[in-house]
């Protein structure tokens, strides 16, 4: 009879989308001597991902799924091993 070892892996699905953030008060740095002002790229950023959270956001697939090793090694939950 074969001896079977259980393994937790897992399946990536890259996606990408576009999100439109609005240049205000939130994304934009401190006034220039001349009083200009420029994007705070961090700021920039953390909307963007925040945005990207929301229902409305339309994603579309952005290269293949990717099957890797699960980083956390676990027993499978809910019973005994099956395959």
């Amino acid at each position: 009879m074969p001896q079977f070892i259980q393994i937790r892996i897992q399946r990536i699905a890259r996606e990408e989308a576009y999100v439109s953030v609005p240049i205000d008060d939130a994304v934009l740095g401190p006034p220039a001597p001349d009083g200009s002002r420029s994007l705070n790229d961090n700021a920039v950023f953390e909307r963007a991902l925040a945005l990207g959270a929301e229902s409305g956001v339309v994603w579309a697939k952005d290269g293949p799924t990717e099957i890797v090793a699960h980083p956390v090694q676990t027993t499978k939950p809910g019973g005994p091993p099956s395959n």
